[in-house]
């Protein structure tokens, strides 16, 4: 199955599985939030609260969807009115769209970027004397990029098993038996020196998909050969029947700018 998780949609946007399906048996997703005995809530945008991932990853006592900053804050500070202690997490997604859309420094990001610094600012000052901690992260970095397409050059798409999975800036190819010699070339050919080409055991034995126990199916999800795009690069898939994403902010390489990312704790942990 290769699909976009978030939301169990196929490379097409269609439905992944019918519903309802039971992901949480499929992916098998450890989550630290399980380990809380506190009552949880999770706020997010409308759709990503009950989407197949959210669903499949942990368990929450509430789940909100709020499609403004304003009614996530009231959400929020709602939440931490309540007697007891507790705990919720709020994703909000406009800056991180911002940047995919128009670029990490363009001025709709940098709007973003102050609405957002503005919100929590005034979240911060809601929150004071409450006992409340406040922390804040985000989930990774962006950079700008070009798209290069190796779906369009003549024959690559045929030695592969199925569509790669991975992230704009590193693709997980699974090769056709036969046919890795003929993808090697290819793949050559289409990134030259722009992207590295490593096998997908290799990066496994140098710990690149990060410490703790592997997931039982781990081996059978990891790419025969990844395809690591270098700064300024990414992957667009010209799949038929899918319009192009049209991304400039893309993220899921291994450049400092995408993986180093700050928390910040403010309020009662922050002591």
């Amino acid at each position: 199955l290769n699909a976009t998780v978030l939301l169990g949609t196929t490379r097409l946007g269609m439905q992944a599985a019918p519903d309802p399906y039971p992901w949480r048996e499929l992916l098998r997703i450890p989550c630290p939030a399980d380990t809380m005995t506190q009552p949880r809530t999770f706020i997010a945008p409308d759709r990503i609260p009950w989407s197949p991932f959210s669903m499949a990853c942990a368990h929450w006592d509430h789940r909100i969807g709020r499609d403004t900053w304003e009614e996530m804050e009231a959400s929020i500070i709602r939440f931490a009115s309540s007697p007891g202690p507790g705990f919720a997490y709020a994703y909000w997604p406009a800056y991180d769209t911002a940047c995919h859309e128009h670029g990490v420094s363009s001025p709709e990001a940098a709007a973003e970027r102050v609405r957002a610094d503005a919100g929590l600012a005034r979240l911060h000052d809601r929150l004071a004397n409450r006992g409340v901690g406040l922390i804040v992260t985000a989930d990774h970095g962006l950079v700008d990029t070009r798209p290069l397409d190796p779906v369009r050059h003549p024959g690559w798409l045929a030695t592969q098993a199925t569509l790669p999975a991975g992230d704009a800036r590193h693709l997980a190819c699974f090769v056709r038996s036969g046919r890795e010699a003929a993808f090697l070339d290819l793949t050559r050919e289409v990134f030259g020196d722009r992207a590295l080409l490593v096998p997908g055991e290799e990066l496994a034995a140098a710990g690149l998909f990060g410490p703790g126990p592997e997931h039982p199916a781990f081996r059978a999800r990891l790419g025969d050969w990844f395809i690591l795009l270098r700064d300024g690069w990414h992957c667009e898939l010209s799949i038929p029947g899918r319009e192009p994403s049209g991304l400039i902010g893309t993220h899921g390489g291994m450049s400092p700018e995408e993986m180093e990312v700050p928390v910040f704790l403010a309020g009662a942990l922050a002591g």
